[in-house]
């Protein structure tokens, strides 16, 4: 994933592990992806955050569950071994960092190894305020961004809620984009950038390893 584009909150919580795991300590990373909503201020063009919503309000495919099994809690080996799954080093710091924390905590309180520990993480997108529109060049390009591709109105008014994909630049009326995927369309109307870009990688992988199948037998 890439971490910088991202705003990264960690939650764990952890207990006593079942006998039925094992001896080594598990740790399962649960990731949701949400999407900020906000509002175009009439005033000076700004956009004004509102709050964020659940990737999983537009389509059920979750993010895939991440199991990893620890030896034990030392910074470093942790850190490691989530890296070497994770391959992003803020994210996988971030997440180690939370993990020793819980556990020294759970310690003291007389917990012992091995402990089932959930990692719960909220990623939502980074925003970044624009310059109002009015301050743009008068170009072809940037009219062509004031309409709304779905329902080609003006999107300059400052009284709708407007929503940007979040794998391209693209932006649309809420209303419109809402309406757009409870028909299934799972891409920008623009570019066609799917909106999960894991989900469709899965599946094309998926794809693949059934033909290869077809193609042995």
């Amino acid at each position: 994933m890439e971490s910088k584009t991202f705003n990264i909150n960690v939650n764990v919580k952890a207990q006593s592990q079942c006998p039925l795991f094992g001896v080594l300590s598990t740790v399962v990373i649960n990731q949701t992806r949400y999407f900020p909503e906000f509002t175009l201020t009439e005033k000076d063009g700004r956009l004004k955050t509102l709050g964020s919503f659940s990737v999983s309000s537009f389509y059920s495919r979750p993010y895939p569950q991440i199991f990893i099994k620890l030896e034990s809690f030392k910074p470093y080996y942790v850190f490691q071994t989530l890296y070497g799954r994770l391959d992003d080093h803020v994210f996988s710091q971030k997440i180690s960092n939370e993990i020793v924390v819980e556990v020294q905590r759970k310690m003291s309180q007389g917990f012992k190894q091995p402990l089932f520990i959930e990692v719960f993480v909220k990623l939502t997108p980074k925003v970044f305020n624009l310059p109002p529109s009015s301050s743009a060049p008068s170009t072809k390009e940037s009219e062509l961004e004031k309409t709304c591709a779905i329902c080609l109105e003006n999107m300059s008014g400052g009284s709708e809620d407007y929503f940007q994909m979040p794998n391209c630049s693209h932006w649309f009326h809420e209303d419109c984009i809402i309406e757009w995927i409870d028909r299934d369309n799972n891409s920008c109307p623009l570019c066609r950038q799917p909106l999960d870009e894991e989900g469709e990688s899965d599946e094309e992988s998926e794809s693949e390893e059934e033909t290869e199948i077809e193609g042995e037998v």
